[in-house]
């Protein structure tokens, strides 16, 4: 939270693992048997990314994420986003729509779902997929 407030204007995070024992707050919907094996893991609040309204770019590589975070998916600012190793992470690609300035997606061993016309909301901006 400090860090938040300290710097409003952060235009770069990278969000990966932490480490044994610890995970962030499940998000929608989460895996059940991800819940059950991550009950006693100390918890991070990943919902401090909301304050970073100047963000244009996140990365996800490796985070504890379980569930869906419809909040990374409304950063108007954001320009790449990079998805990688993140087995519990649920998105769909409709989502995508929610970041009118998305230039650069890179996806990687990382689950979607949804419908790839979905990505016509992005039409004007999407450079590199």
């Amino acid at each position: 939270e400090a860090m938040s407030q300290a710097l409003p204007y952060m235009q770069q995070i990278t969000i990966d693992n932490l480490g044994f024992g610890q995970k962030y707050a499940d998000g929608v919907d989460p895996n059940e048997d991800r819940v059950k094996y991550t009950k006693d893991h100390i918890t991070r609040d990943i919902t401090i990314l909301k304050r970073f309204k100047k963000l244009r770019v996140l990365q996800l590589n490796d985070a504890p994420l379980n569930g869906r975070y419809a909040f990374l998916f409304k950063l108007p600012l954001l320009q790449k986003l990079t998805i990688v190793s993140m087995d519990c992470f649920k998105w769909d690609v409709f989502m995508l729509s929610g970041l009118l300035s998305l230039r650069e997606l890179h996806c990687e061993g990382s689950g979607v779902s949804g419908n790839i016309k979905d990505l016509r909301a992005l039409k004007d901006t999407l450079e590199k997929l």
